[in-house]
């Protein structure tokens, strides 16, 4: 049993320190690149970890033998019909924390994270994120003092209307799907520590701030939609504050006018084409769903797929670039990795339903978790979250994170 204790610690310890660097190894690789490392012994060594904790105890769950038969499906497509180079990266950044939330389902009667815990450190860290994309709005040379090189040169954050914001996230879109999940924490916190409703309404209105400013359509309506979920949820903070709401926003617009309304047309040259069906239909994505669909040409691909890892937006080494989770996860693994995906989805929001409508446990805890998993399948819609670090690991605990909360050990 002390030994089961120590384990559990050591599992502790791996956790918080990947959940700390998480969203930061972007930009530390820049500065040093052993980071890079660090996240994937950590990664390894949390796997051991939790395979030696299941091995003492002897014990599997019924769901998790299903699941188990899932992952082990998936396991046997370490093949790659485009190019051998890309299984690692499949492997690490798909595979690996897939494996983890398997084991820590199977682990929860004696090991499972607090999810209040990494509540806690991602609203800190997207509060930091969102500060430097402030200074980044009036100074870019942050980003060169971060990063170590001028923004200019890391890509993926011109368009023809402007510069877009990428504070510590490396490119616009992660930094914008922080500032959800940065909206999710913040009314977790504000339901269970009841923040000031001052400054609920003034980290709102940063968070917005930085998040239009990615210039991320995608973002913004996941943002706004998310946004009124949440009113809807809490209505009367927004009737009692939106006067004040409407006066914080015209002092900082009347103060920085000049500035705001010049990035405010590059946001509206951005966004006005959303009510055009053209917006969509001729997005860049869809060209690249197209593409990565007439990939599966015959009925043996259909059904199994390309193997690991060949959803890959890095094109030099080969891979296919799709910007959608569920087409991606069908172009690695076929449709029944595709149907295994979904059912693995439908079984966690199914637990959320009976966390909150049945056994009423935990409550704000699932909240934020069905927030989170909302956001995140929206916004894979056009991205490959799912193998976008740190949000592969972001997307994996959050479809465990339902099944750990009556648990007596935790973090």
């Amino acid at each position: 049993m002390l030994e089961k204790i120590k384990l559990a610690n050591i599992i502790d310890f791996l956790f918080f320190i990947l959940f700390i660097i998480a969203p930061f190894i972007s930009f530390l690789a820049f500065r040093f690149p052993f980071i890079s490392a660090v996240k994937e012994v950590t990664q390894v060594t949390i796997i051991v970890s939790l395979l030696l904790l299941i091995v003492k105890s002897g014990r599997i769950y019924k769901w998790g033998a299903v699941l188990a038969l899932a992952f082990i499906y998936i396991s046997f497509h370490f093949y790659n019909l485009l190019s051998s180079s890309l299984i690692l990266d499949g492997a690490r950044y798909q595979l690996g924390y897939m494996l983890i939330a398997l084991l820590l389902y199977n682990a929860r009667h004696m090991y499972t994270i607090n999810v209040t815990t990494l509540i806690k450190i991602i609203t800190i860290q997207v509060f930091l994120f969102a500060i430097v994309g402030v200074v980044e709005f009036f100074d870019e040379r942050v980003i060169t003092l971060f990063y170590g090189i001028e923004k200019q040169l890391i890509g993926n954050n011109q368009l023809a209307v402007g510069s877009r914001l990428i504070s510590l996230a490396l490119n616009p879109i992660n930094f914008g799907v922080l500032c959800c999940l940065g909206l999710i924490t913040l009314n977790y916190m504000n339901e269970t520590h009841k923040v000031n409703k001052q400054i609920f309404f003034l980290l709102i209105s940063l968070y917005f701030f930085c998040c239009a400013l990615t210039l991320s359509r995608l973002s913004i309506i996941c943002f706004i939609l998310v946004f009124l979920l949440l009113l809807i949820n809490r209505f009367n903070y927004f009737k009692n504050y939106f006067i004040f709401f409407i006066l914080v926003i015209s002092v900082i617009f009347t103060i920085y006018i000049d500035e705001i309304l010049y990035s405010f047309g590059f946001f509206l040259d951005r966004v006005s084409g959303l009510s055009s069906l053209s917006a969509f239909t001729e997005n860049s994505r869809i060209e690249h769903w197209k593409v990565a669909i007439n990939t599966l040409n015959n009925q043996g691909v259909i059904l199994f797929g390309l193997g690991v890892g060949s959803s890959n937006p890095t094109l030099s080494m080969g891979g296919i670039l799709v910007e959608n989770t569920l087409i991606s996860f069908m172009i690695d693994f076929g449709v029944i990795g595709l149907l295994l995906l979904v059912m693995i989805i439908l079984f966690s929001l199914v637990r959320l339903k009976k966390n909150i409508t049945v056994y009423r446990i935990s409550i704000p805890e699932n909240k934020f978790i069905f927030f989170s998993i909302l956001s995140m399948l929206f916004m894979s819609l056009g991205n490959d979250l799912h193998r976008n670090f740190p949000f592969s690991l972001y997307f994996w605990m959050f479809l465990y994170f339902p099944f750990s909360f009556y648990q007596k050990r935790t973090l």
